[in-house]
């Protein structure tokens, strides 16, 4: 056995240039020949024969992609555009690797190269433009299925803009239009063991009966019931920063009359105060990531970041001097008694609702409820 495996992994180099770049031009493989081509006259610019098979490779792959393009074009169709995109992508792909040669190569080759950059944009525009709108109109018709199809084409416009109009949205919507109730689940991934109060309340999610129409949610799924999807909170980060107390001392001045019937004449003196000011801060932060799981395959197929955060702060204020120079903000609470910093879990669970607040604005958004 061990014999015949070493004489295959052998041979393996062999079959494989068995495919010739003549070969596989014969065979129309011509993109497979310009790959082996490529690298070849990048080692040895001055074989004439590898010249001519790429000259010969390289034009008939772009007449081969030129005569599709105008195939497409005629055919008149509105959901051609993302396959032309994809032929002009692999235009101008082709001619980068060409001219990345030696000079002498490229020299060599009767071409013409082109400038591809506004066909690019204007396809890749039009393609997105017929994804968005197919996708609204599945929407408006409703339905599962139509739901499932509608995320497929939001799904194509990510993958041509980072950011397009409505489409996070409306991603969101489809996902949730195909299905009737998801369960929500937290997902520890710190590396640390979580507060027992932390996934409850990142959890409390309270929903009116519109909402629930939209879309219902369960923190226990039950057994045997088929969920399509998931909604995952994922817990990347809590970060609680210590008690922190900062004292600083400064100086007011103002100028007042001199008596209370002064009549405005220059009759002032200054006067002066020392304000002793007490800050006190904690925060909480609570970072990681919504997703909704396709538990068919596993895959997270919509997430954004998420990130809540609790912050307290207190100050408090001592006058020394004359009350006269100090601004009417410090004398509101000049000598109020300092109040105890809030306990960790008091922080804690605050940022944690916080972030139940963000999931429900992300997935339960009037914008889309209301569509």
């Amino acid at each position: 056995m061990m014999k015949r495996l070493i004489f295959f992994l052998f041979f393996i180099p062999f079959i494989i240039n068995a495919q010739t770049p003549k070969k596989l031009i014969g065979e129309g493989a011509y993109d497979q020949a310009i790959d082996i081509l490529v690298p070849a006259l990048e080692k040895n610019s001055k074989s004439r024969k590898n010249m001519s098979l790429l000259e010969e490779a390289f034009i008939k792959a772009n007449k081969q992609d030129q005569d599709s393009l105008l195939e497409f074009k005629l055919s008149g169709m509105p959901d051609i555009w993302s396959d032309v995109y994809r032929l002009y992508q692999r235009l101008d792909r082709r001619q980068m690797e060409i001219r990345m040669l030696p000079a002498n190569v490229t020299q060599s080759l009767d071409y013409d190269w082109v400038d591809y950059t506004m066909d690019l944009e204007a396809t890749k525009s039009r393609a997105a433009s017929y994804y968005y709108a197919h996708a609204r109109r599945l929407l408006e018709k409703g339905g599962r299925e139509n739901a499932r199809i509608a995320y497929k084409e939001l799904w194509r416009i990510t993958r041509l803009y980072k950011s397009y109009k409505d489409v996070d949205g409306l991603l969101r919507f489809a996902l949730v239009k195909d299905c009737g109730t998801l369960p929500v689940k937290v997902i520890n991934r710190t590396g640390n063991k979580l507060p027992p109060y932390l996934p409850p309340a990142a959890t409390d999610i309270s929903l009116t009966l519109i909402e629930k129409a939209y879309l219902d949610y369960t923190l226990k799924p039950i057994n045997g019931w088929i969920y399509e999807y998931t909604i995952c909170i994922y817990i990347d980060r809590v970060k609680l920063t210590p008690d922190q107390t900062d004292k600083e001392k400064y100086i007011r001045s103002k100028k007042v009359p001199l008596t209370a019937n002064d009549t405005g004449q220059g009759n002032f003196t200054k006067v002066s105060c020392e304000i002793t000011e007490i800050t006190q801060k904690k925060a909480a932060e609570i970072s990681g990531f919504l997703g909704f799981i396709d538990n068919r395959s596993g895959k997270v197929i919509y997430q954004t970041p998420i990130r809540s955060k609790a912050l307290f702060k207190a100050a408090y204020y001592y006058v020394q001097g004359d009350f006269r120079a100090c601004p009417p903000e410090v004398l509101e609470k000049v000598d109020t008694s300092i109040e105890p910093f809030p306990s960790e879990e008091s922080m804690v669970r605050n940022a944690a609702h916080k972030l139940g607040i963000m999931v429900k604005n992300i997935i339960w958004d009037e914008d889309f409820i209301y569509y």
